[in-house]
């Protein structure tokens, strides 16, 4: 499964063969760890995120406008 993640700033990032989504510990938070099977359910809020797979990939919540999922 791929993740393409659309930027604030018109840009966006790919991650390939994605096979988690890590978000950071924030000050009302601990870390989450977010695995394939559950991306149905992914929100974005104003934490840290990191996407792994074939690249990894750290954003701020904040510049994300939204992730597409594909296979």
């Amino acid at each position: 499964m791929n993740a393409l993640i659309y930027l604030r700033n018109e840009k966006s990032a790919l991650v390939r063969n994605i096979s988690k989504i890590i978000q950071h510990k924030g000050s009302y938070s601990e870390e989450v760890i977010i695995e394939s099977s559950d991306f149905d359910s992914f929100q974005i809020f104003g934490y840290n995120y990191t996407f792994v797979g074939n690249e990894s990939v750290a954003i701020s919540g904040s510049d994300i406008l939204y992730v597409s999922f594909s296979n």
